[in-house]
């Protein structure tokens, strides 16, 4: 009688008898089987992963999920844990937690297992910096979809939707990129800063060296290329004044001539003057 009991009363038994159980449909029974098999051992895994299924199978989905949460921090290398845990958040339409859990995961041989689970990070065809010209940036990599903000906030399902490269125009830029894998798993975010300061050309050189002059002579500006010429003489000109075409006529007495260049970017240079005098 007594081996009959220790049987009965064995760890062994109560997990098969709840296996029967819940195989049939009998729930309660399965319950009050495995609730003893782990009173009596808690050291196996599959036989949390059984209480929340049979949990699931009477209705209690949260239950389940807080079973299994409980059983991560007990078994931190057990696939089996993990596996019934996924398909729980996959249940319950929480893909963000999946992520968390398998990012919280010290184990690479289990995060190897659940490669359709990881989402690998989005690819930013610039680092963070600062740069001298507006930028076409791109988003590119493995995912599914992206999504990006450009306020410095973190992004997610409702900001902008990536479909074709980003103008980042001059000033400062916060990037924040998120990628969502086929089965809707997010990314970490990846954050980029832009500094976008745009320089006009160099000021222009106007020639002759020379100040003073007895006979006619030419002014003469040196324009790179791209870049348009405006100037006036003894007033400040604007990219109203007359633009520079060729050699100018210096006229006669003492004036001051301002120049400055427009590069292609649209930025304008500093102003170059130079005063001349010529008394024929």
């Amino acid at each position: 009688g007594y081996l009959v009991y220790e049987k009965i009363n064995s760890y062994s038994h109560q997990y098969q008898s709840s296996i029967k159980n819940y195989n049939i449909g009998e729930y309660d029974k399965a319950l009050e089987s495995i609730d003893s098999a782990i009173a009596l051992d808690d050291t196996h895994p599959t036989a949390y992963c059984l209480l929340s299924k049979i949990l699931q199978a009477e209705g209690d989905k949260d239950g389940a999920i807080k079973i299994m949460e409980a059983s991560l921090d007990k078994f931190p290398n057990s696939t089996s844990i993990y596996e019934e845990i996924i398909s729980l958040y996959v249940l319950d339409k929480k893909p963000e937690k999946i992520k968390r859990v398998l990012d919280n995961c010290q184990n690479n041989k289990i995060r190897e297992k659940f490669p359709a689970y990881i989402t690998p990070d989005p690819q930013i065809n610039y680092e963070t910096g600062t740069y001298g010209k507006e930028l076409t940036v791109k988003i590119d990599g493995d995912c599914k979809s992206y999504y990006y903000t450009l306020n410095g906030k973190k992004p997610n399902k409702k900001s902008e939707h990536y479909k074709e490269p980003i103008q980042i125009g001059e000033g400062s830029t916060e990037l924040n990129v998120i990628g969502y894998n086929k089965e809707g798993i997010p990314s970490d975010v990846i954050y980029r800063k832009y500094i976008i300061s745009i320089k006009g050309p160099e000021a222009p050189l106007i020639m002759p060296e020379e100040t003073s002059f007895d006979e006619k002579t030419l002014i003469s500006i040196e324009i790179p290329d791209g870049c348009e010429c405006f100037y006036s003489f003894d007033t400040i000109p604007t990219l109203s004044s007359t633009q520079y075409t060729g050699p100018i006529d210096m006229p006669e007495g003492t004036h001051v001539l301002y120049v400055f260049l427009v590069g292609g970017n649209g930025k304008q240079s500093d102003m170059s003057s130079k005063t001349y005098t010529l008394i024929y």
